[in-house]
């Protein structure tokens, strides 16, 4: 349903909420909560939707979340670096993150 394309964005929100309350029970749903935070045909609700939802699964999430962070787009890029941050367990990749934050600060 995250990632249904038959289903509107509000459904597909309030399943991505739904998956956040299951933290690491949702490890399945990263692949689909991956999809609607790549969709572009859908609002900001749903991308911070998704990106909650991967920050609340927690490790299993940091790949995905990593490749996005490396994108062009920089909303993608937000979204990413805020799961990351949340998630805590990149240091590495802190001062990348921490730019993509202080980029939307000043936009």
């Amino acid at each position: 349903m995250v990632a249904g394309s038959k289903h509107g964005h509000g459904i597909r929100t309030v399943a991505a909420h739904r998956l956040r309350e299951l933290k690491s029970d949702a490890t399945d749903a990263i692949p689909a909560l991956m999809v609607l935070l790549q969709c572009t045909d859908i609002n900001w609700r749903s991308h911070a939707a998704a990106a909650d939802a991967l920050a609340a699964i927690g490790d299993a999430a940091i790949p995905s979340l990593v490749c996005v962070l490396h994108q062009d787009n920089p909303y993608l890029r937000l979204y990413a670096a805020q799961a990351l941050d949340a998630i805590g367990k990149t240091p590495e990749l802190q001062p990348l993150i921490d730019e993509e934050l202080r980029k939307a600060e000043h936009s």
